[in-house]
């Protein structure tokens, strides 16, 4: 005698429908994050070659006061990278924490200098985490660096003392 019994393709099941539901909401989440990654929905641009918000973040954590040797370096004050963003940096105990801004822009971190040389990590308000480093100017007044952001992207970057 013959099975008279339907069976149903996968797309016809509960598992198959919310699998399908699972994928197109991955998909527009990774369309609209890379549009807003681009500019294109109030994101931050950050073209190759040029300190981009968070690239600024890592490379002001490493300015010096002019005229002061590696061994007392003092980085603390307000720095500025070429995009515009806006550096606070403050000695806190063996380290120094940084916030930067720049428009809707906010970034916070950590920075270690030893010597003329630093690290930071950071995060912001759009999401992002890193790492950055650098390297402070003989000076005092210039960090060159950059930073490496929590989806890998590599960023140059550099920072003035504010005056």
């Amino acid at each position: 005698m013959a099975d008279n019994t339907k069976t149903t393709g996968f797309w016809q099941t509960v598992p198959g429908i919310l699998t399908a539901f699972a994928a197109i909401i991955t998909a527009v989440a990774g369309l609209l994050l890379a549009l807003y990654q681009a500019g294109f929905l109030g994101g931050a641009k950050s073209p190759a070659g040029n300190a981009s918000p968070a690239n600024a973040i890592s490379t002001s954590e490493t300015a010096a006061k002019p005229n002061q040797s590696s061994e007392t370096l003092n980085i603390s004050g307000t720095w500025r990278d070429d995009d515009g963003t806006v550096y606070e940096i403050w000695q806190e105990g063996p380290h120094y924490r940084f916030t930067a801004s720049l428009r809707d822009f906010r970034s916070e971190g950590r920075i270690t200098l030893t010597g003329r040389e630093l690290t930071s990590t950071f995060a912001t308000n759009y999401g992002f985490t890193g790492n950055g480093w650098g390297t402070v100017s003989a000076d005092g007044n210039e960090i060159k660096g950059g930073f490496v952001d929590s989806n890998g992207n590599r960023h140059p970057g550099r920072m003035y003392r504010d005056r």
